[in-house]
């Protein structure tokens, strides 16, 4: 019996490590505990809150397509609560949930969690964060995606000791919110996505979860990837653009100046040469595709490319390639000569897979090398001074793309002229706590200039902003639309 005992508990211990179930269940029966000492019930519900026509419209469209599909509506225009309206009436029509929130940022994760205490009144006991240091289940959890491709499997796997949301007893439906929902295309995701659909495969039921996919831009820029989307959350079932949204006044009609700047010189010489480098990396990795006779896309080749260094299998073999290249780097210092040797053992060693991965490696690397000209032209700066003044006026944020830039160039440029409580710098790199307080400066009206580095691109509420100044930015439609979105 000794040797028994023995043996399950160091085969429960090994469980623990491999499946992190520790944490997990730590979590879930605290939960429990704090539960069973409140006598206050979770209310779960809007209150005081007239839904709009759009949304009313959007939820029958949504029930009629079996409780599955993708919103494309404006920023601005309440997706969020159209969400939890939707999660509050299934609940009413006797439904029994599990309510899983992807989201693919922090700033977001902490928008849906104060969204959840302050507008659906759900006890902040009830609400699990997964991502940034935390991994905690919840009838209401919120995952970062990145830590959704991580954890979430396993959290199904473990899901039936989670407590769920309704009045009856029956078998819970995970009830599924995908927040920017445009992000979840590539293959990681997607697979992540998809542990949903083998839930409930054992049964004949006619809704297998709950899913409602959220943005104002759900296109991928690969059809191929929205379609594999669509699959899997609904397709694009429901539409609310700007103009209707301003004809309806939900939102403010902006008013859009556009800048013209012009190369250096030099800068154009420079963005020739790069030019030339990234249209050669596009046409080898071309090559190597149509060799390889893979299905793609040639108008959608670079975004191909940067989802194929995402790949696990690919980025393996990237970092192999890539440690190679070091190798020979140390041991022939002269570049010519290892360049040299590393191409010999490049082109000796080469299989299938190298040859896509590291052809793709090189792609963006140039296609960077080729934003950065174009991010960097000194009449950026230019046109950057001369607008300083009019932002004294305004609420203001002010989009960038590179932290190093907003940082050095504007920030502090900001900072000399308004002072540095006037100012705010909020980017993904920086700790939670000090994202949270330029965000609620800006919120509470001390700081009235916000400078953000990608991280506010989508989804953020930001009120009270009534500009927007485009130091950098991508020629995508999508981004354009999204920082459009945190004003109007």
């Amino acid at each position: 019996i000794q040797r028994i005992q023995s043996y399950v508990d160091k085969s429960i211990e090994k469980m623990v490590s491999l499946y992190d179930y520790k944490e997990t269940i730590f979590n879930d029966i605290e939960s429990r505990l704090c539960s069973k000492n409140d006598d206050s019930e979770v209310c779960c519900k809007l209150k005081d809150i007239a839904l709009h026509k759009w949304q009313d419209e959007a939820y029958e469209v949504w029930k009629a397509n079996n409780y599955k599909g993708i919103f494309k509506v404006a920023t601005g225009c309440g997706k969020t609560v159209f969400a939890l309206s939707c999660l509050q009436k299934v609940i009413e029509e006797g439904y029994n949930v599990k309510v899983v929130i992807i989201v693919p940022n922090i700033a977001l994760l902490n928008q849906w969690e104060k969204e959840l205490k302050d507008t659906f009144h759900v006890d902040a006991r009830k609400i699990g964060r997964v991502g940034d240091g935390k991994n905690e289940l919840r009838p209401f959890t919120i995952y970062i995606n990145c830590s959704a491709q991580k954890y979430l499997k396993n959290h199904l796997n473990y899901g039936s000791a989670v407590e769920s949301i309704g009045e009856n007893d029956s078998n819970p439906y995970y009830f599924v919110i995908a927040d920017e929902c445009h992000n979840y295309g590539s293959e990681n995701n997607l697979e992540m996505l998809n542990y949903f659909n083998e839930i409930n495969q054992d049964k004949d039921v006619k809704v297998k979860f709950f899913s409602i996919g959220l943005s104002a831009t759900p296109e991928r820029t690969n059809p191929m990837e929205t379609r594999q989307l669509e699959k899997i959350l609904g397709n694009i079932i429901y539409e609310y653009d700007l103009i209707r949204a301003i004809d309806e006044k939900i939102i403010a009609t902006p008013i859009i100046n556009d800048i013209d700047i012009d190369f250096t010189f030099e800068e154009m010489k420079d963005y020739r040469k790069k030019k030339k480098t990234f249209d050669d990396s596009k046409e080898n990795l071309k090559e190597v595709i149509d060799r390889l006779h893979k299905n793609y896309e040639e108008e959608y080749l670079v975004h191909l490319a940067y989802d194929i260094i995402q790949n696990k299998k690919y980025k393996k073999i990237i970092d192999y390639v890539k440690s190679k290249q070091k190798e020979y780097r140390e041991v022939y210092k002269q570049k010519t000569v290892w360049v040299n040797e590393f191409n010999d053992w490049y082109n000796e060693n080469a299989d299938d897979d190298m040859e896509i991965a590291w052809n793709a490696r090189n792609l963006t690397i140039a296609h960077q090398a080729k934003k950065d000209i174009v991010y960097g032209m000194e009449v950026r700066m230019k046109e950057f001074s001369d607008n300083m003044d009019a932002f004294k006026e305004h609420r203001v944020i002010i989009f960038a793309e590179r932290i190093a830039d907003a940082k050095t160039k504007l920030y502090n440029k900001l900072i000399n002229k308004y002072g540095d409580k006037a100012v705010a710098f909020y980017n993904s790199e920086d700790k939670r706590s000090v994202k949270e307080e330029a965000i609620n400066n800006f919120k509470s009206g001390i700081a009235n200039i916000l400078v953000s580095v990608k991280a506010l691109d989508e989804g953020v509420d930001v009120p009270k902003a009534d500009m927007a100044f485009v130091f950098q930015g991508e020629q995508d439609e999508r981004q354009q639309i999204q920082r459009l979105g945190r004003i109007i």
